[in-house]
């Protein structure tokens, strides 16, 4: 018996909490991905888009940062480079600095623009992609 609460208490948990919402997301944003190619498809690729994002939602859960990042917060298109959006990196400071270098994402199918600083730490990385977390 007191095995098993030392393997409780390791912090590894035995399955994985609302494993069923994310499987599901999962599946709406692979439609979608395999649907935005085709033009006739693509406000069918939104649909899946919206509902994927109204179940995490519904379910609160906490999506990574680049499916977050992979598509339109105003019009849930699924941005892909060249296809659906416009990538430019651009530089608005009167000296060029290097440190003031934006990344600027722009969706084609509504116009939005969302901006990520990349200049500031060339060298930074999302939480969920350092090495320290991943093992």
């Amino acid at each position: 018996m007191a095995k098993d609460k030392k393997k409780a208490k390791s912090g590894i948990p035995k399955t994985v909490p609302k494993q069923d919402e994310y499987e599901r997301i999962s599946y709406l944003y692979q439609l979608g991905m395999t649907s935005v190619k085709n033009s006739k498809l693509k406000m069918l690729s939104r649909g899946y888009n919206r509902n994927g994002n109204i179940i995490s939602k519904k379910a609160v859960l906490r999506l990574s940062p680049h499916f977050k990042r992979a598509s339109c917060k105003k019009c849930d298109t699924i941005l892909v480079p060249g296809l659906t959006m416009s990538v430019e990196l651009t530089n608005d400071s009167k000296d060029k600095n290097q440190k003031s270098d934006i990344l600027v994402y722009k969706c084609e199918n509504c116009e939005d623009i969302r901006r990520f600083p990349v200049g500031k730490d060339r060298e930074y990385e999302l939480f969920c992609d350092q090495n320290e977390v991943k093992n």
